[in-house]
């Protein structure tokens, strides 16, 4: 990659003051046309150019020159000549041209990658046919090749030199990609046999996803939703994946209980007036290990019981408990040695 094409250059007064050729050299690719070049400007100066291995299209005389380069690949030479207002020479300053088959050099190597991963980088030119190139990273490494493993985005550049002199810079930017998060929510966070779940990525950061039950594929969609008409308990798993196939992947057992085949209240109103005074439920004799809990909106328990007929007055400790909504919450195992779950809203008015 040419960084500059600039020729700096003395001027004279009375007497001129030399100035050494230059160590830079400059890489084109051979037949490039339009190429320009140019010094800085004096007023009333003259430049006359000369040019190896091309030819002048325009400006010569003129501190900005346009060349087109020929066909032979090599070491080629550009001079300038200043002559100032008052006819004074200067020595000519001269830089060298390095034509090659194409432009050099060139950096070889992924441009995109994985936090985490590593690549190898590798210059190469300016061309096959000549040897003994020496290489300067960024990274301050000699060797032609380098293993990186950048944590962001980063540009990587590589001068080469040959026979001492510094051809050309290139420059090769990584990509880094952060790695997908798979995990994931879902709903209701208690499903029951027949129940619509809905699976969802925290963050949908991937451009792939995979979703599985059981060691099953379910879904590849960004979403999953299933009706689950067994009960019992499902592992359930995401893969997601980016554009370079770095993945994540993240699992959950949730279990699905038995319908209820039974019917609880959702209000009463313990007031004394002889209607809905106390909270009723029967619960099939055919369950086992019940546990039937009431809790106020600030999550603390008000009732509870393990017996198949639940009746609560609306009191904790004999104190009638404020008018508002509480949340039932049983489990229990049915007849089939399932576990069966349950939460509805219970509304207290007085």
């Amino acid at each position: 990659m040419v960084l500059l094409r600039s020729i700096l250059v003395m001027f004279c007064l009375v007497l001129l003051h030399t100035q050494a050729s230059g160590s830079t050299t400059d890489t084109v690719g051979f037949g490039e046309k339009g190429i320009t070049y140019q010094v800085q400007y004096t007023s009333g100066s003259t430049y006359q150019w000369f040019i190896a291995g091309g030819t002048i299209i325009s400006g010569n005389n003129t501190p900005l020159v346009r060349v087109n380069w020929g066909q032979t690949k090599g070491l080629f030479y550009i001079g300038v000549l200043e002559r100032n207002k008052f006819g004074c020479f200067g020595d000519t300053v001269w830089r060298k041209i390095f034509i090659a088959d194409k432009k050099f050099p060139v950096i070889d190597g992924e441009d995109m990658i994985c936090l985490g991963q590593t690549l190898m980088l590798s210059a190469s030119g300016p061309d096959s046919v000549y040897r003994d190139l020496e290489y300067e990273w960024s990274t301050g490494e000699t060797t032609q090749s380098i293993v990186v493993s950048p944590n962001h985005t980063t540009i990587y550049s590589c001068v080469v030199y040959y026979n001492g002199d510094a051809v050309d810079t290139a420059f090769h930017q990584v990509t880094v990609l952060p790695y997908p998060r798979a995990g994931f929510n879902y709903t209701p966070r208690f499903p029951k046999t027949g129940d619509m779940m809905t699976f969802n990525p925290l963050i949908k950061s991937a451009t792939r996803y995979l979703w599985k039950i059981n060691n099953e594929v379910a879904g590849t969609s960004p979403t999953l939703r299933k009706v689950f008409d067994a009960s019992g308990s499902y592992q359930v798993r995401l893969i997601m994946e980016n554009e370079l196939g770095c993945s994540d992947s993240s699992e959950q057992k949730i279990t699905v209980n038995g319908k209820l085949d039974f019917y609880i209240p959702d209000a009463f109103s313990p007031n004394g007036d002889g209607e809905y005074d106390v909270f009723v439920v029967d619960l099939p004799s055919t369950l086992k290990d019940i546990k039937f809990n009431i809790y106020d909106r600030w999550g603390a328990m008000q009732f509870n019981t393990n017996l198949h007929h639940v009746e609560w007055d609306g009191k904790k400790n004999g104190v009638e408990l404020m008018t508002g909504a509480y949340v039932i919450v049983l489990e229990a195992v049915n007849e089939f040695n399932e576990r069966v779950y349950y939460d509805g809203t219970l509304s207290l008015m007085r």
